[in-house]
């Protein structure tokens, strides 16, 4: 009967450990569909605008170099685990910006812009809010959350080539 005590007093130790809290954000994944080469993807510049202001107002830059792209048939999905911009440290292709992606190699920008996401509570030590649609290049998307093993986890956003 002790040992049914002492178990059931640290299983609700545990849980109160654990209370409902507000999630963090999510960042969105980028995954670049119909690029020839997947070496192109290297090197790539994120900048960081003033969310709704129309792309005219820099707030940050970052440089992700060797992002370590998995690709899968034409499609390289960009692992942003943990990459921050290099002076306020804004957290790349978080919801809180517009964002540019710059690609050097082909010599092309992206806009992704009207980041939205829906703000949850928890349980535990982790959870994400989830990011319901974004616009790139002006075309309203939803990403897709994916949890593959060999892949990013998160909410995806198709890159197309056209």
């Amino acid at each position: 009967m002790k040992k049914l005590t002492v178990f059931a007093s640290l299983c609700v130790l545990l849980y109160s450990c654990y209370p409902t809290h507000p999630c963090m954000d999510s960042n969105l994944i980028p995954a670049f569909t119909g690029f020839a080469n997947p070496y192109d993807f290297t090197s790539i510049i994120f900048r960081a605008y003033k969310k709704g202001d129309g792309f005219s107002q820099i707030m940050d830059t970052a440089l992700v170099r060797d992002p370590g792209s998995p690709a899968s048939g034409d499609t390289v999905y960009i692992w942003l685990n943990g990459d921050y911009t290099s002076q306020h440290h804004y957290w790349v292709l978080g919801p809180d910006f517009d964002w540019e992606v710059y690609v050097p190699a082909i010599k092309r920008t992206f806009r992704i812009s009207e980041i939205a996401n829906r703000w949850t509570e928890g349980k535990g030590r982790y959870c994400v809010n989830e990011i319901t649609s974004c616009s790139v290049d002006g075309e309203t998307t939803i990403p897709v959350f994916i949890d593959t093993i060999g892949y990013p986890t998160g909410f995806v956003v198709n890159i197309k080539n056209k």
